[in-house]
């Protein structure tokens, strides 16, 4: 009877130390994946304000509508609206290419 005993007080140890240990791992996990999203999204809001500077920088036509900028890591799309009274429309969208990641910031803003 004692051993029987033992051997179930040893299994529930077990079994509440083996929900702890994987509560705690579940937590660092996500708390990682919080981490790593918060910096994609820095890294995107940097990627955002550099668009924007250099599309306030560059002289656009009257024809353009749509402005595309190279990068391995992101998708950078502007798209104009011509007013009449020669101001410009911007919306600017600007995502990673990172597969599982639907992090993606739009700016709208205006260029005399």
């Amino acid at each position: 009877m004692k051993n029987s005993f033992a051997l179930l007080t040893a299994l529930g140890f077990v079994v509440i130390f083996s929900m702890l240990s994987l509560f705690i791992i579940e937590t660092k996990t996500l708390s990682h994946n919080v981490d790593f999203s918060r910096v994609i999204y820095t890294q995107t809001k940097m990627h955002t304000d550099f668009a924007k500077e250099l599309i306030q920088n560059i002289e656009i036509g009257s024809q353009t509508k749509t402005l595309t900028v190279e990068e391995p890591n992101y998708d950078i799309k502007a798209y104009f609206t011509h007013e009449t009274n020669g101001t410009v429309n911007v919306d600017l969208y600007v995502k990673p290419k990172l597969d599982g990641l639907h992090i993606s910031i739009h700016e709208s803003f205006s260029k005399d």
